[in-house]
């Protein structure tokens, strides 16, 4: 089925015309999504980081290793689909992080790999896990003592990548506030705290805030439910802005906002006596937010 029209644009690649657009996914993806502007066949998706700026010169660069790497846009097909690694700024990143071939993957038997094909996959920037939600895959409690010193591990070419994963995983198990949820948390302090890794220290202290939150940490400021807010919304995102969105004698409400969400609808209700927070992750309430750059 080819693209609509509505909502795409046109690029123009060594005198040939494609239409693009793009679309996200719940892992944590954007996916360059490319066909032939006419007569198209093969779809073709190139799958980054949900940071990446999704640029002309971008996209550009996308359909040119796609072409490389055996895309045929001209002949019927089903969906191309490259995944590529990395913050994606410039051609010098694009170069870097485009090494790695679509025919290279790891195939995962029900979503669920083992502890050898997670370390392969981790160290091998050729290997992607099958399918376009990996982030997903990521999201179990029993890979959490693989993954973390992985993560802590700077040879590791998706290190960041993995923390992010993991750290979104975590944040999800937190805003539940239920106890059996919170035991992945937990854990992860318990596997990440002795490693002393430079590249967690963060990270875990970040972990005990979170779990201290659960219990409520008293009376709470303006200053200190950004850092609630920061904490619990946002992990390691921190390219995204901090939003309070209103403010009362009882509680604070905290949004966030981001390029491609001017204002989210997820929210975090703190009070202000208790510092106890109640999570909200949708609203139909539209609301003028106070922006404050945390």
């Amino acid at each position: 089925m080819a693209i609509a029209k509505q909502g795409t644009r046109l690029i123009w690649v060594d005198q040939i015309a494609y239409r693009w657009l793009v679309r996200s996914n719940a892992g944590h993806c954007l996916g360059i999504v490319v066909e032939y502007a006419n007569d198209p066949g093969q779809r073709m998706v190139t799958w980054v980081n949900d940071r990446t700026v999704i640029s002309p010169w971008l996209v550009k660069a996308a359909i040119q290793h796609a072409l490389k790497k055996g895309w045929h846009p001209q002949q019927r097909g089903t969906e191309f689909a490259i995944r590529v690694y990395g913050m994606l700024e410039n051609l010098e990143d694009w170069a870097k992080a485009a090494k790695g071939s679509p025919m290279d993957t790891i195939n995962l038997n029900d979503w669920n790999p083992s502890p050898a094909n997670l370390r392969r996959w981790a160290y091998d920037e050729r290997a992607y896990l099958e399918g376009c939600e990996e982030s997903l895959v990521l999201h179990q409690s029993k890979y959490l003592s693989i993954l973390i010193p992985i993560a802590a591990d700077i040879q590791c070419p998706k290190a960041g990548y993995i923390l992010e994963a993991i750290d979104d995983y975590l944040r999800c198990k937190v805003l539940s506030q239920k106890d059996t949820e919170l035991e992945a948390l937990k854990a992860a302090i318990a596997i990440a705290d002795p490693l002393k890794s430079p590249e967690l220290v963060d990270w875990v202290a970040r972990l005990k805030r979170q779990l201290a939150y659960c219990s409520g940490i008293g009376p709470i400021n303006t200053s200190t439910a950004l850092k609630m807010g920061k904490d619990l919304l946002l992990g390691l995102r921190s390219w995204v802005k901090i939003i309070i969105v209103s403010e009362t004698e009882a509680q604070i409400e905290i949004g966030f906002s981001t390029q491609h969400r001017p204002l989210s609808r997820e929210r975090l209700h703190i009070d202000k006596t208790s510092g106890q927070f109640a999570y909200e992750p949708s609203t139909s309430l539209a609301l003028v937010a106070t922006q404050w750059q945390f």
